[in-house]
């Protein structure tokens, strides 16, 4: 699956439809999708993590309400890597488990930083 299509995905709870994908977080090494970014119908901001989300045609279905997490900024302390841009996300190719398959990035690169 490409990153770049969970952009602007709709994300339901139980048929009820709670927000759309806005980003996507990967571990500090950027080898790993961890979680979606979702922008709630209520203007929050929450983390739905990886492992509890399913991928079905069209929309992301998290198992209740209660496994979206208060976005803040703790994942983003513990070294994750936030991805908002369709073009950042779009070479990058995921594995049902989060796994990155192809086109990795550098945390520097996700965050706009040139080594040169």
């Amino acid at each position: 699956m490409l990153l770049a299509d969970l952009l602007g995905t709709p994300v339901l709870v139980h048929d009820l439809r709670v927000g759309e994908v806005a980003g996507v977080l990967l571990d500090s090494t950027a080898s790993t999708a961890i979680g979606l970014e979702v922008a709630c119908t209520d203007g929050a901001s929450r983390v739905l993590p990886w492992a509890v989300a399913s991928f079905e045609e069209g929309c992301v279905r998290a198992p209740s309400a209660l496994v979206l997490v208060d976005a803040g900024d703790g994942y983003l302390r513990l070294g994750a890597v936030a991805l908002h841009e369709r073009a950042e996300l779009r070479p990058l190719v995921v594995a049902p488990d989060g796994r990155l398959l192809a086109a990795p990035v550098s945390p520097a690169q996700a965050a706009g930083i040139s080594s040169a």
